[in-house]
C-alpha cells in the first residue's frame, strides 16, 4: 500500500503567518466550530467507517474467490500426467506394431493391436474421471459456501445494504450542509471538499465489488465450461474413438475405423478450440454478469481513481488553509484514512494488472500446447478415418498394407502429441511449484497480498479511534 503522506499542518502551526511561501498554515487567533459543522464531521466519520466496511467485504469476497484447495493442483497434475502417459503408451503400441508389420500385416500380433485402443480408452477415462471429480468437488464447495452465507448472491445483498446505509448518511450530511446557516465560508468549502472524497471512496468501493463479482463469475463459468469440454474431449476420443478402434481389430472390419477416426478428429478439434472457447465464454459471461450486477447495485457513481486522487489533494490543500479554530480535530485522522484508502485502491490496481498479465501469458501457453496436442490428434483421426472409408467393405486380404500404413502414419503424429502433453504436464507443475515457493518465501502470493490488504483496512479503522 502507498505510504501515508505526512501532514505538515501539525508541525507548522506557528510558522509564517501568510502560509503561502512555505506551505504552512496561517495563524488564526479566534474562530468557532458550529454544532452543524460538528454534526457533519460526525456523519463523515460514520460514512467513512461504512466505506471501510465495504472495502473489507470486498477483500473477503476476493479471498474467497481466489483461494484454491491445497491438493487441487496436484490432483490436476495427476489426471494430466496419468492420462497422457497411458495414452502415450497406447498410441506408441499402435504406431510401433503397424510400422513393424505394415508390409506384411498378417504378421501383426493381434493381442498387441488390441492393447493399443484399450490403453487409449483408459487414458481418456482418467481425464473424464478428473473432470467429474473436480467438478463435483467445486460444486460441493459452492454449496458449503451457500449454506454459510458466503455465496456471491449473499455478498451482493450485503453490499446493497451497505450502499443504502452509505447513501442515506451521505444524503443526510448533504441536506445538513445545504440547510445550515451557521457554517463559515471556510467550513462550508472544507466540508464540500470532504464530500467529494467520501463520494469517491464510495464509488470506487462499489465499482471494485462489481469488478470482483464479474471476475468471480467469469472464473466459475469458464471453469465449469472447461470441465464440460474435457468431458466432450474424453468421450469422443475415448468411447467413440478408442472403442471403435478396438472393434476394428476385434471384428477385422475397417468400417469401425471410420467412426474411430471421426471420434479422434472431434476430440482433437475440441482440444485445439478449448482456450479460444474458454476465452469467448469469459467475454460473454463478463458482459451478461456486468449488466446484471450493475442493475442490482444501482448507481455505482462515476468517480475514477484519478479523480479521487485529485479530490483528495484538493481536500488536503483546503484543510491547510482553513484556520484550525474553524475545523474539527478529527479531520486530521480522516484525511490520513482517506489517503490510506486511496493507497489500497492503488495497490489493488497494480495487483489486478499483474493478475491479468499472468493470465494472458497462461492463455497464450494453452493455445500453443493445445494446438500441438489437439492438432496431432486430429491428424491421427483423419488418417484413421480416411483409411477406414477408403478400404471399407474390402476383404482383409485386399490392400491390407495400405490401410496399415495410414494407421502407422496417423499414429506417429499422435505419439508426438501425447509426448508433448506429458511434457506440458511436467513443466507446468514444476514451474507452478517453483513460483509458489518463490512467492511463499517473499510473502507475495495472491492470498498473502489480500491478507495484507485486510490488515491495512483494519489498521485504517483503528486509526480513526472509537
Amino acid at each position: 500500500m502507498r505510504g501515508i503522506p505526512s501532514d505538515n499542518s501539525e508541525a507548522t502551526d506557528s510558522g509564517d503567518p501568510q502560509g503561502t511561501a512555505s506551505g504552512e498554515e496561517p495563524v488564526v487567533l479566534s474562530g468557532t466550530i458550529s454544532a452543524d459543522y460538528e454534526k457533519s464531521c460526525h456523519l463523515a466519520d460514520q460514512i467513512l467507517r461504512k466505506e471501510l466496511e465495504l472495502l473489507r467485504l470486498n477483500t473477503g469476497f476476493r479471498i474467497l474467490t481466489t483461494k484454491q484447495g491445497k491438493w487441487k493442483r496436484w490432483r490436476t497434475f495427476a489426471y494430466n500426467m496419468g492420462g497422457s502417459a497411458v495414452s502415450f503408451s497406447g498410441i506408441t503400441t499402435i504406431c510401433a506394431e503397424n510400422w513393424r508389420t505394415w508390409r506384411k500385416p498378417a504378421r501383426a500380433d493381434r493381442t498387441v493391436l488390441r492393447s493399443g485402443p484399450i490403453l487409449l480408452l483408459i487414458g481418456h477415462c482418467i481425464g473424464l474421471s478428473g473432470a467429474v471429480i473436480e467438478g463435483s468437488l467445486d460444486k460441493l464447495e459452492e454449496y458449503r459456501n451457500w449454506r454459510q452465507g458466503l455465496s456471491p448472491a449473499a455478498h451482493t445483498e450485503k453490499v446493497i445494504k451497505l450502499k443504502k446505509d452509505i447513501d442515506d448518511l451521505f444524503n443526510q450530511r448533504e441536506a445538513l450542509l445545504s440547510a445550515s446557516n451557521s457554517l463559515s465560508a471556510d467550513q462550508r468549502t472544507l466540508a464540500s471538499a470532504e464530500s467529494r472524497v467520501l463520494k469517491g471512496i464510495r464509488d470506487q468501493g462499489l465499482i471494485e465489488y462489481a469488478n470482483f463479482y464479474i471476475r468471480a463469475r467469469k472464473r466459475a463459468v469458464s471453469r465449469d465450461f472447461e470441465y464440460l469440454n474435457t468431458i466432450g474431449i474424453t468421450t469422443t476420443g475415448g468411447f467413440q474413438g478408442s472403442i471403435n478402434g478396438y472393434m476394428a481389430v476385434e471384428k477385422r472390419d475397417r468400417k469401425y475405423a471410420q467412426a474411430a477416426g471421426l471420434g479422434f478428429l472431434e476430440s482433437g478439434s475440441l482440444i485445439v478450440l478449448a482456450p479460444w472457447m474458454s476465452k469467448g465464454t469469459q467475454i460473454v459471461t463478463g458482459k451478461i454478469v456486468g449488466k446484471n450486477i450493475k442493475k442490482k447495485l444501482g448507481d455505482l457513481g462515476d468517480t475514477s481513481l484519478e479523480k479521487l486522487t485529485s479530490d483528495l489533494d484538493d481536500l488536503k490543500k483546503k484543510k491547510i488553509y482553513t484556520p484550525r479554530s474553524d475545523r474539527s480535530g478529527d479531520i486530521e485522522k480522516r484525511v490520513v484514512a482517506y489517503d490510506a484508502a486511496r493507497g489500497v485502491f492503488d495497490q489493488q490496481k497494480l495487483f489486478n494488472a499483474g493478475e491479468k498479465k499472468k493470465g494472458d501469458a497462461a492463455w497464450r501457453e494453452r493455445v500453443f500446447f493445445n494446438a500441438i496436442v489437439g492438432g496431432t490428434k486430429m491428424a491421427w483421426g483423419t488418417n484413421l478415418a480416411y483409411g477406414g472409408f477408403r478400404y471399407a467393405g474390402k476383404s482383409v486380404k485386399t490392400n491390407p498394407r495400405n490401410f496399415s500404413k495410414f494407421v502407422a502414419i496417423g499414429s506417429t503424429n499422435y505419439v508426438a502429441g501425447t509426448g508433448t502433453w506429458m511434457f506440458d504436464a511436467l513443466q507446468s507443475r514444476a514451474r507452478g511449484e517453483m513460483d509458489l515457493f518463490t512467492m511463499g518465501v517473499q510473502q507475495s502470493t495472491p492470498i498473502h497480498k489480500l491478507n495484507r490488504r485486510m490488515a491495512s483496512l483494519e489498521k485504517i479503522e483503528e486509526g480513526l479511534g472509537k
